[in-house]
């Protein structure tokens, strides 16, 4: 009797594929490469993600300064051309800022206590839109973490927030990046 043909000529028993002892040294070579770049790129990365964190802070606190700024400028508008008494400035322009309380607090202050982190210039308070000079300071950013915070802004002691600068609102309703010394 003859034995069955096979049903598929091309498959057939072949010992396993060995490869060369170089081909090893290669793969583990890549290895260690691949295991040694994970540490030395995230050392390269690391800064460069903390530089672009503090950039997207300092933005969303100039964000804020505008739009506290903003609501000021709407409390002129219905108080015949004076600004806010520097003693409630949060509580007399809340109404302006459509419900978005956190605007009042700088994103690199935590927020955990409800602490505010910007002041109005108490030089400002109650005087006329139209007697300043557009680039005078209302708000800045101050180390005195309440509601209502207010003071001088020129004798102020200012946070460290944000690297080297600290952000200042104007009269105009413009945010701008104060370097510290300037």
């Amino acid at each position: 009797m003859q034995a069955p043909p096979d049903p598929n000529p091309y498959m057939t028993a072949q010992a396993p594929c060995r490869r060369p002892p170089w081909v090893w040294i290669v793969i583990g070579i890549a290895c260690l490469c691949g295991c040694a770049c994970i540490p030395i790129s995230a050392a390269i990365l690391f800064p460069v993600f903390a530089q672009a964190r503090l950039a997207a802070t300092k933005a969303s606190c100039m964000s804020n300064v505008r739009r506290v700024g903003l609501g000021q400028l709407m409390y002129t508008v219905d108080s015949d051309d004076q600004f806010p008494p520097a003693s409630k400035w949060i509580d007399a322009t809340e109404r302006y800022d459509q419900g978005e309380v956190r605007i009042y607090t700088c994103p690199a202050v935590s927020r955990n206590h409800g602490e505010y982190g910007y002041a109005m210039s108490a030089k400002l308070s109650g005087k006329k839109k139209s007697d300043l000079n557009p680039s005078d300071v209302l708000t800045y950013e101050t180390v005195e973490l309440h509601r209502n915070a207010n003071g001088d802004p020129d004798s102020a002691e200012y946070p460290a927030r944000h690297g080297r600068g600290r952000v200042q609102g104007t009269v105009d309703g413009g945010a701008r990046t104060v370097r510290d010394g300037d």
